[in-house]
């Protein structure tokens, strides 16, 4: 697998959340500017999930698209390779 590559690329529910490996990296698809998902983090335990899920909910990224990576690394390599500018401030979809 090259760097930078999604494993997953889904709707983030509750369920797809749940079903996911410990220790992948969740990024929500959605950004506060280029650089910054408004949520982002390495997936839980299975019993720090609940916790886990209500970050998610509370920072906007459930019911939203979201990408699943092996590390960090493939995360960061991902976004650096994204072109979009946006023109002005604001909330942003990577694709």
């Amino acid at each position: 697998m090259e760097k930078g590559n999604t494993l997953f690329r889904e709707k983030l529910t509750k369920k797809f959340f749940m079903q996911l490996p410990e220790g992948l990296y969740l990024a929500s698809n959605i950004h506060d500017n280029r650089f910054q998902s408004i949520f982002e983090e390495v997936i839980a335990s299975l019993n720090q999930r609940e916790e886990q899920w209500k970050r998610i909910v509370s920072a906007g990224a459930s019911q939203k698209l979201c990408c699943v990576f092996k590390t960090k690394e493939d995360y960061d390599t991902w976004l650096g390779d994204a072109k979009y500018m946006p023109d002005k401030i604001k909330k942003v979809t990577l694709h």
